[in-house]
């Protein structure tokens, strides 16, 4: 994967802290092992503009034989840029208050990272030159909270006109609301709000971060946010979404009604989508016709077609 490819300049950089689990024990069945998958995956960032990768990996027991190897692999192909390497994830905000104080968040608000906890969305961008405009455009927003959506291309570019009015900023769209999915290059003041500022129900364990603040105007009337306290009435970010396909996950989206027809799958083996004004406005539409979902209910706005 992008083999021969060189990282280009970026004048903003960024660093990816993933946390997640790789297993085969899956409700929706497995084209390849996940552990293939994840390395995919991961292997697809290695050429993208970040200083430090902070990575936390729980493998199942099937792949506890993998272990050394997949160390090996991230030591040689990363070097100094493997700024951490656990094999185990993080679930508690005792945790993630002792990675936040290890990596200065309360001084370094600034600071943009591509926070994951999936293991199958993968860049498939052209190139990394709107992903270097996105990180621009979030270094100098103004907003005390600001996020960049990586994935989930057609939904959230949908989602961008159902709370409040979109805006286009040169290959963007940007607009106000409350987003917490684990798949977003957050500013680090954010990431310290959640994990350190906000207060946790004692005992709280969380394999993903996306449910602790669900705002009502995105999530429907009847939301509950996990952290109770948090607020879930107004608008707490600057969110971004490319006007250009940057990951994907790696199934693709039919678990929410878009046919594998609109948005393919991916393979290991071929990773470049086909790229034409047609493919693009296919997936791009994807989520137009979708309405059972908590992001489509309830939405009227409809992406342009231009």
């Amino acid at each position: 994967l992008n083999a021969g490819r060189r990282r280009p300049h970026c004048p903003i950089s960024m660093d990816l802290l993933l946390s997640t689990f790789i297993t085969n024990k899956r409700s929706r069945g497995n084209r390849y092992s996940r552990l293939q998958v994840f390395r995919h995956a991961l292997r697809s960032y290695f050429d993208l503009p970040i200083n430090g990768f902070y990575l936390f990996i729980q493998l199942d027991e099937e792949f506890s034989s993998q272990r050394q190897n997949l160390e090996n692999e991230l030591t040689s192909s990363l070097g100094s840029r493997l700024q951490h390497l656990e094999f185990t994830r993080i679930l508690t905000q005792a945790r993630w208050k002792w990675l936040m104080s290890s990596i200065g968040s309360d001084k370094h608000s600034g600071r943009l990272v591509f926070f994951l906890q999936n293991d199958d969305h993968v860049f498939i961008d052209v190139d990394t030159s709107l992903l270097c405009q996105g990180l621009m455009l979030l270094h100098s927003e103004p907003s005390k909270f600001k996020t960049l959506y990586m994935s989930h291309w057609p939904e959230a570019l949908r989602l961008t006109g159902k709370v409040s009015p979109p805006q286009r900023i040169g290959g963007f769209v940007r607009t106000n609301l409350t987003m917490v999915d684990a798949v977003q290059v957050f500013n680090l003041g954010f990431l310290h709000h959640i994990f350190v500022e906000l207060e946790w129900p004692q005992g709280l364990q969380v394999r993903r971060i996306d449910r602790l603040i669900m705002q009502r105007a995105v999530w429907g009337t009847f939301a509950q946010s996990l952290l109770r306290t948090a607020d879930s009435e107004n608008s707490l970010q600057a969110f971004f979404v490319p006007l250009r396909e940057l990951c994907r996950k790696f199934d693709g989206y039919m678990h929410i009604g878009i046919p594998f027809a609109k948005v393919p799958q991916l393979e290991i083996n071929h990773t470049v989508p086909v790229r034409s004004a047609d493919s693009l406005k296919q997936v791009m539409l994807a989520a137009e016709k979708l309405q059972n979902d908590p992001w489509s209910r309830g939405n009227n706005f409809s992406v342009p077609a231009e």
